[in-house]
């Protein structure tokens, strides 16, 4: 499993549990951030190498990718 799957799979439980949490404990503030900087890291990571290939002029997209429908 690579990184962004791990990222991916993290952040969803993370969301899962702030969705179904009926109080704010100690480590909700935490459940909150930690997703988005998943988020933002991976948008940083894809637009990079987006760039790096239209720079490049290729038509191939990162692994795990998919073509927007």
């Amino acid at each position: 499993m690579d990184q962004a799957e791990v990222e991916h799979a993290s952040a969803k439980d993370l969301i899962a549990q702030i969705q179904e949490a009926t109080d704010v404990d100690d480590k909700f503030d935490t459940k909150v951030i930690v997703p988005g900087e998943y988020i933002d890291r991976h948008v940083k990571e894809a637009c990079n190498e987006i760039f790096v290939m239209a720079r490049a002029g290729t038509g191939s997209r990162p692994r795990g990718h998919a073509r927007a429908a």
